[in-house]
């Protein structure tokens, strides 16, 4: 069975490390699978995709298939607008006609480099893909349906585009990807969900489509249990010699990150709160007090705006990491006395999982897949209403209160979780690979 691992250039960093997790499980446990990663040559530099090659998986960077690179910097930086851009967008908005007459002028005629989120696979790539059983999309977005006479599997994480998340992607992208999935799910042999309440979204946003369902549940993204001395040496690199409370996750509008800043201002209220909050991912590093340049449309804007009015401290109570590697990550999820997550929108909680694995205390969002996951795992957790800044601050200190229960819900957790493994999960898209390549 050979098959091809297709990655979009602009990949984020949490489908690097699923798509290494779930690779690693195949080949250890199935000798007929040979693995090609496909990707591109900045993902594969900074997620360190090269440490994957072995007898049964090859590496492949996109621009040796004749794509273009990407410069992954470029795409992350926030940028800044003046007084008309703001206008000119706010205007836009108004009239659908307009917005895609300004993006079709803005990024046909006049703009010399393609839009990363209009890439399309080269001809000769595409050639090349006719030459495996079966080519998997770790994640679909934003690449340009293609057809092959080879079945095409992929796995959809989410569809929180379909959901009111202002700032996570303008009109011209959203547009794309409602086009493209549409297309996408009609030739798709199977696509994947990794729980049934994504299920559930795929069946209800696009009835019509013609690929097969299936569910396959994530194990922790946490693989390796860092041990006390690299935690502490992890701990002390980013100056959190104290308890302190992650988030380990990035910044975006469905994260709900400033409703976690305001709970950590309600706790601040009480002298007796010591423990600071510290959360990593891209844009993070963009978090402090200025916000006045910033897009009128822009999250982090409001992040920025409510610390520069509150009673919180940059570097002391709020301290934004910036993006870090996996290992660094994982260690600082161990060093947590709580891993707290707000997500208004998720398929599962990934810092939940990797938390559990850790034996670390869980604070999340009680929304449907957060639940489901306690359901089919057997984990436990402090849940809390995430629009509610009062709720949340309610629960985590209810969480720090009881250290104890706290410490026993993550030990059952810690021995709920190791009873499901990626070698499951890796049976799972076993079985679905094959299934596909059957039919």
């Amino acid at each position: 069975m050979k098959i091809a691992f297709l990655m979009h250039p602009v990949s984020s960093g949490g489908i690097s490390r699923f798509q290494r997790l779930l690779i690693s499980a195949l080949v250890n446990n199935y000798l007929d699978i040979n693995i090609d990663v496909v990707a591109g040559e900045d993902v594969i530099k900074r997620d360190r995709l090269f440490k994957l090659s072995s007898k049964n998986v090859k590496i492949i960077s996109l621009e040796s298939l004749g794509s273009k690179n990407i410069n992954l910097d470029k795409i992350n930086e926030v940028k800044k607008r003046n007084t008309l851009s703001f206008a000119l967008r706010r205007f836009l908005k108004k009239s659908n006609l307009l917005n895609k007459l300004y993006f079709f002028i803005k990024n046909d005629i006049f703009r010399k480099d393609i839009p990363w989120y209009k890439y399309e696979l080269g001809k000769n790539a595409i050639s090349t893909l006719k030459n495996y059983d079966l080519v998997y999309l770790p994640s679909p977005f934003f690449i340009k349906p293609f057809s092959l006479s080879r079945p095409i599997v992929s796995t959809v994480h989410d569809y929180n585009w379909k959901h009111d998340f202002e700032g996570n992607f303008n009109k011209e992208m959203l547009d794309i990807l409602d086009s493209q999935m549409n297309e996408w799910f009609n030739i798709f042999k199977t696509a994947i969900s990794s729980t049934n309440f994504i299920d559930k979204e795929q069946k209800k946003y696009y009835p019509g489509a013609r690929c097969l369902r299936r569910v396959v549940y994530l194990s922790t993204f946490n693989k390796s249990i860092s041990n006390k001395r690299s935690t502490e040496k992890v701990r002390k690199k980013f100056g959190l010699d104290n308890d302190y409370i992650i988030y380990p996750g990035r910044i975006a509008k469905h994260k709900n990150i400033l409703n976690l800043i305001k709970a950590f201002s309600l706790l601040q209220e009480d002298e007796s709160f010591k423990y600071p909050l510290a959360f990593s991912g891209l844009q993070s590093d963009s978090v402090s007090y200025k916000y006045k340049k910033l897009p009128t449309d822009s999250h982090i804007r409001e992040i920025n705006k409510f610390l520069s009015e509150s009673n919180l401290k940059l570097g002391k109570d709020i301290i934004p990491l910036g993006y870090v590697s996996d290992e660094e990550i994982d260690a600082l999820i161990k060093g947590a006395f709580l891993v707290v997550s707000t997500s208004l929108y998720e398929a599962g909680s990934g810092p939940g999982l990797d938390a559990w694995n850790a034996g670390t205390p869980v604070a999340f969002s009680n929304i449907p897949p957060h639940l489901e996951q306690l359901d089919f795992l057997r984990t436990k957790a402090w849940t809390f209403d995430p629009k509610d800044p009062e709720d949340i601050a309610k629960v985590i200190k209810q969480a720090l209160d009881n250290p104890e229960k706290s410490k026993q819900m993550a030990k059952e957790s810690k021995e709920a979780i190791d009873k499901y493994t990626w070698d499951d999960v890796a049976e799972g898209y076993y079985k679905v690979f094959k299934e596909a390549i059957e039919k």
